[in-house]
Formats: structure tokens, C-alpha cells, sequence
């Protein structure tokens, strides 16, 4: 059993880490996760993928979940089982996914790493990342960066450019986090980055 003050330790730890090392942020409740000291997680073989795979419970999904995302994603080929695919990517033999990326982030999940120079690196899609920008905005203000990579770009901003592979935004400063902020999570030529097909 849990002391109060440990209870308020933990409490406070999954609401607003230190932001340095490698966490996940849901977007949904609004709350920083930092899962390395989590009871009930089983070490990852990796912090990407693997650590979705091994820990399917603390993404509000299953392992059933995971392997029809596996399935019907475009990537998918039948000579390689979904569930072999899931059982690499548990042992660190696959360290990325498309489809089980699409998968927690499109439930709002975003992937974030932070050094201790005060620079964030994330990756999720666009409406997760305008939230985690508004979160680190009001209570990180010492953030020095946040690289924001845009998973889906094409999906989400393919309506305004067909050419687009991917997106990142680079926030130098609070003054980039602000109009980030303010403008919704859009694109702004002061601080996306674009790659395109054929680049």
C-alpha cells in the first residue's frame, strides 16, 4: 500500500514530469506518462514500437487491437503473419511500425523525448501536438525547443499540397511555441519543415 506522500509523488510525476528522457503524452487527458517508473510495465525492447507491444494496457488497447491494425494497414503483406510481425516487434527486431503508430496516435498518444538542454523532440499527429504545445507553453516556459515530427503529414495536409511526405515543425523559442499555440497547430513557413516526394 502506497504512503499519502508516495501517492503524491507518483501523482504528481504522471501529470508533469521533469521533461527529460523518454515519456509518452495522451492528449486526450491531458497528462505526461513517464513509463520507466510505472508499476505494471514490462521493460521494452524498444521505446518506439516495442514499448506499445509489450505494454498494450497502458494505450487503453489490446494485443488483438494491435495485430488488426497490423492487418489492414496498407503495408501489410500476408506472407509475414500479423502475428509474427507483433512478435518482432516485442523482441526489438522491428523498432517502428506505420500501423501501430496509426493506431495510439490517432488515440491522441504522442511520443516524446526531452534532453536535458531543455529541447523536446515528439512525434504524433497534428491535434496531439498542438495540445502537448499548449501544455509545455503553460508549464514548461524554460523550454529552449520542440522538433515536432507530424505523423501522417501527408493524410492530414495532403489536401493543401499532394507532394507532401512529411512535416516536421521546428520551435525555437517561446515566441515559435506561441504562434504555434495560437494558430491552431497550422503549418507556418517561419518554422515548418516539409519533405516531399522525390527529395
Amino acid at each position: 500500500m502506497l504512503s499519502f506522500l508516495q501517492f503524491i509523488t507518483e501523482a504528481l510525476t504522471a501529470t508533469k514530469p521533469s521533461l527529460t528522457g523518454s515519456f509518452w503524452y495522451n492528449s486526450g487527458t491531458g497528462q505526461f506518462h513517464d513509463l520507466n517508473g510505472e508499476r505494471g510495465v514490462t521493460e521494452p525492447s524498444t521505446f518506439h514500437v516495442g514499448f506499445v507491444a509489450n505494454n498494450p494496457h497502458l494505450f487503453g488497447i489490446t494485443e488483438a487491437q494491435i495485430q488488426d491494425a497490423i492487418k489492414t494497414h496498407k503495408s501489410f503483406t500476408p506472407s509475414t503473419p500479423a502475428e509474427k510481425v507483433l512478435k518482432q516487434i516485442k523482441f526489438g527486431e522491428i523498432d517502428t511500425h506505420p500501423a501501430v503508430d496509426d493506431l495510439i496516435m490517432g488515440k491522441g498518444w504522442v511520443r516524446v523525448h526531452g534532453s536535458h538542454q531543455g529541447n523536446m523532440y515528439v512525434q504524433g499527429k497534428t491535434k496531439g501536438l498542438h495540445k502537448l504545445a499548449q501544455q509545455v507553453q503553460q508549464n514548461f516556459p524554460n523550454i529552449k525547443s520542440i522538433n515536432m515530427d507530424v505523423h501522417g503529414a501527408k493524410q492530414e495536409y495532403g489536401h493543401m499540397d499532394s507532394s507532401i511526405r512529411g512535416m516536421s515543425h521546428v520551435l525555437e523559442g517561446s515566441e515559435d511555441i506561441e504562434q504555434f499555440v495560437s494558430s491552431g497547430g497550422k503549418p507556418n513557413r517561419r518554422y515548418t519543415r516539409v519533405i516531399r516526394v522525390g527529395d
